[in-house]
């Protein structure tokens, strides 16, 4: 005796075509969401990179003036103690430069 498969009905086989096709459209539109994030994350990640070269700059140029402001000073310093040792200006206790 043979026995038969019992074949899902038409209903049924629609009813999962029509499912598959719900679950294909969730699908699609959470990769779209997925995608959209990633994009996003790279422009701010770009706005980022951007405020950080910005940064990057200032403190060069920041270090640079810090750095001139820095011989300045000593070399002021220098002048001073020049000038004071030409005067006999020199505080008590000092020595001469």
């Amino acid at each position: 005796m043979f026995h038969r498969k019992k074949l899902p009905q038409p209903d049924a086989i629609q009813s999962k075509e029509a499912r598959f096709t719900e679950l294909q459209g969730e699908s699609d539109f959470a990769t779209s969401m997925a995608r959209n994030s990633i994009d996003y994350l790279e422009l701010v990640d770009g706005d980022i990179q951007r405020e950080q070269e910005e940064i990057a700059e200032y403190i060069s140029r920041l270090t640079k003036v810090s750095e001139k402001l820095n011989r300045s000073a000593d070399r002021n310093r220098k002048i001073v103690s020049n000038l004071k040792t030409l005067f006999c200006m020199e505080e008590p206790g000092e020595e001469a430069v």
